[in-house]
This record gives C-alpha cells, structure tokens and sequence, in this order.
C-alpha cells in the first residue's frame, strides 16, 4: 500500500462522514506537507519470530542500540526487518531505485 493509499485509508476510518475526494485532496495536501520537510510514510515491517517479550518497536530499539555501539545489528529476522524499513523510507523519498554504489557508476550527483 502506497503512502497516499495509507492517508486516505486513514481518513476515511477517522473521518467516515468525509467523501473519497476529499479524503484524496486532503491526503494530497498532507503528503505534500511532509514532502517539504523531508518526512515519509512507511509501514513498520513485522520482526519475525519474536521473542515472548520482544515486539517490532523493542526489537527495531535493539537494533539502535547494537549499531550504535559497533555490535552487529541481529538476527536475521530483525535485519530483514530493518532492511525493508530503510528501503521503503528510500522508495518513498526518491523514485530513485538505484544504490549509492549504482548512482556512481552512473556518475551521477546529489
């Protein structure tokens, strides 16, 4: 589901008195607002096989905390999870698909 179908969605269970084409524009508008300052809309994938007391928010914590200590960051559940977070923030920021490494060769510029 596209980061506009996810607004709209969004508005229309929130706001059930509003018509699909204001729920569009109204998505629009927003999508728009966020646009301009660098922000997204992404799902949070599910970490697979879950400890008893882990949950996607503490899972994604952990992983932070190891990178950010120079300790690997998981599991393979967990980095499957964070790999698909850090590409669907990257698809919807850019239509862009290609890698740093890709856009070098290319010689492309920021």
């Amino acid at each position: 589901m596209s980061a506009a179908e996810m607004v709209i969605a969004g508005f229309l269970v929130a706001h059930s008195d509003i018509e699909e084409g204001e729920a569009l524009q109204r998505a629009c508008d927003l999508i728009a607002i966020l646009g301009e300052d660098n922000q997204v809309i992404v799902p949070v994938p599910e970490v697979g096989h879950k400890g008893p007391c882990d949950t996607d928010a503490s899972a994604m914590l952990q992983v932070a905390w190891n990178l950010d200590r120079d300790y690997p960051a998981g599991g393979s559940n967990v980095r499957r999870a964070v790999s698909e977070l850090l590409r669907s923030v990257a698809h919807a920021a850019t239509d862009d698909r290609r890698t740093t490494k890709e856009r070098r060769r290319a010689g492309a510029t920021a």
